[in-house]
Parts: structure tokens; C-alpha cells; sequence
């Protein structure tokens, strides 16, 4: 069983209803941007972690 169940309200927007009697009002288009941009972080976020991991791992070669 789905969490919540969706209906249209216009081309951009539908109302979200979850399960437990919460409804909010979800605009589509901004929900994709913000996607993409939490997208776009976690890669720059997951480049500079096996940055730092590479760094990391040499480090260990070091004599200690």
C-alpha cells in the first residue's frame, strides 16, 4: 500500500495526501528543480568524499 496518493489540481500542481490525514499542496516543477539541485550537491559532496579519500588511503602507505 502506498504512503500517500496524489491528485491533480493543475498542469504544475497536485495535492498529496498521506496516509495519516496530512495534505499538502506539491508544486511539480519546483519539487523537480529541487531534485536536480540535491542531485547536483550530492555529486560535488560524493567528488570532493573520495577526494579526501584518496588523500586518506596514501596517507596510510606513509611509513609510520
Amino acid at each position: 500500500m502506498s504512503k500517500f496518493t496524489l491528485e491533480k489540481i493543475d498542469s504544475d500542481n497536485v495535492k498529496k495526501i498521506d496516509m495519516h490525514e496530512s495534505v499538502s499542496t506539491v508544486n511539480i516543477p519546483a519539487l523537480q528543480t529541487q531534485k536536480e539541485e540535491l542531485e547536483n550537491m550530492a555529486s560535488k559532496i560524493q567528488a570532493q568524499l573520495d577526494q579526501i579519500s584518496e588523500v586518506l588511503a596514501e596517507y596510510e602507505k606513509l611509513p609510520k
